[in-house]
């Protein structure tokens, strides 16, 4: 009886995949929303001294198995609709690939041999009596041409000052001089943070910190530390306390885990702030577009619905959790009052409205033992807001000055207790406004 319907849903997912290669229309790349793109660059910033286990990092999940790569013969049940490359250009910052050393025919048709190669495919390793790893085709796409797209992006000035967590899902039967191999030739080894010997990733670990050494990736790949010494020192064998949630929009992902565990491992837009109140560090979505409606919840800071004003130098909370750039004093007669954060107990509270920013970390102080401060991530903007929400009721404070000094398209934070660059700290930032 099983045999028959496992056979049957075979059948039926072999006569999907071609059906669905005959008709399957092409992406057709939208003109980008470049507010959405600008904000979220700006808001890349605003974390950047915070350990990455309470920051927010968008990605992707298996992310080779995409329509880009696909063709007759290779990934029949999807993920993803873009290539890599455009999957950095749209936003993600976690990037997963599945490595297996198995059987390829990517010479064919100017060689018949069959030969091992690294290759990126959505398949299993544990048969190792089969020639091959089960699930993967010869005609799945090889590493190196990822490496390529990776080192391409990450190369051009304008990534300079992005950070990466790059993920491999190893099932190489133990090649890893050879995968070494590739990540030098192609100029990703010279750009990974070293890992110094397979640890998990610190929890104190900022992207201030990758920077401030030249780097730009975290690599991580898991099934224990590598033999091969120089790709174990680059390697980290645990993501750590960041928490990873991901989805599975796979025909067979979805049939196994409804069928099987009752589940339905979608993450929808709205379920996208949901996964930081639980703790989420890294979101990895399937069928990740340019514009993605979830990217719109992904950006928790700024509010798209107001310009950018230039000559603003400040930044302000809004009564919708939003922020604005704005003047540094209050005008039109706004009650405007300073965030005043506590780092040993991770509390806000609110001065009384104040006439200009350059008086918020004296407010502060008087407070006790707390300073003028801004938001990092969702959960800290939401707790903040709920202190605003308490002082409106109170017909208070309308908005709220955050510690943060805008310059063009640069953010400045200015909490010195939340800095960790030296340098920075004594910088007297907090009054440069």
């Amino acid at each position: 009886m099983y045999k028959k319907i496992n056979t049957f849903f075979l059948g039926s997912v072999l006569i999907i995949a071609v059906t669905h290669f005959f008709f399957e229309k092409q992406y057709q790349r939208p003109e980008l929303d470049s507010r959405l793109y600008d904000f979220l660059y700006l808001q890349r910033q605003i974390d950047l001294y915070n350990p990455l286990s309470e920051s927010h990092l968008q990605g992707t999940h298996n992310s080779y198995n995409s329509d880009a790569y696909h063709h007759l013969f290779n990934y029949h049940d999807r993920q993803q609709r873009l290539s890599i490359a455009d999957q950095l250009a749209a936003g993600a910052r976690f990037i997963e690939l599945d490595t297996h050393w198995t059987i390829s025919f990517n010479q064919w048709p100017r060689s018949w041999r069959w030969e091992k190669d690294l290759l990126l495919c959505h398949g299993s390793s544990k048969f190792d009596f089969f020639p091959f790893h089960w699930g993967c085709s010869p005609f799945d796409i090889p590493l190196e041409r990822v490496l390529v797209e990776v080192s391409e992006w990450i190369q051009r000035p304008e990534n300079s000052g992005e950070v990466l967590i790059f993920y491999i899902e190893d099932h190489s039967d133990g090649q890893h001089e050879y995968l070494h191999h590739l990540l030098v030739k192609h100029r990703l080894a010279e750009r990974m943070f070293e890992s110094d010997g397979c640890h998990k990733i610190p929890d104190n670990l900022s992207k201030h910190d990758v920077l401030q050494q030249g780097k730009q990736i975290i690599f991580w790949k898991d099934k224990n530390c590598s033999d091969f010494a120089p790709l174990a020192n680059l390697a980290f064998a645990d993501l750590g306390n960041l928490q990873r949630y991901a989805e599975d929009r796979t025909f067979i992902g979805t049939y196994s885990k409804r069928l099987i565990e009752g589940a339905y491992p979608r993450i929808e837009a709205q379920d996208v702030h949901a996964g930081f109140l639980k703790g989420a560090n890294i979101i990895n979505f399937d069928e990740f577009v340019f514009n993605d409606e979830r990217l719109y919840q992904f950006l928790w800071s700024w509010d798209l619905q107001v310009e950018m004003d230039p000559e603003h130098k400040c930044v302000q909370q809004q009564a919708n959790s939003r922020w604005i750039g704005a003047q540094c004093q209050s005008e039109g007669g706004s009650e405007v009052a300073a965030a005043c954060f506590n780092l040993k107990e991770k509390r806000w509270l609110l001065t009384q409205p104040l006439e200009h920013v350059s008086k918020a970390q004296a407010a502060c102080k008087k407070l006790g033992e707390f300073v003028f401060s801004a938001p990092t991530n969702f959960i800290e903007n939401t707790d903040l807001h709920a202190q605003l929400l308490e002082q409106q009721s109170e017909q208070e404070a309308q908005k709220i000055w955050l510690n943060l000094h805008k310059q063009g398209n640069t953010i400045i934070p200015g909490d010195p207790r939340r800095l960790s660059d030296s340098s920075l700290m004594s910088s007297g930032i907090t009054d440069d406004f």
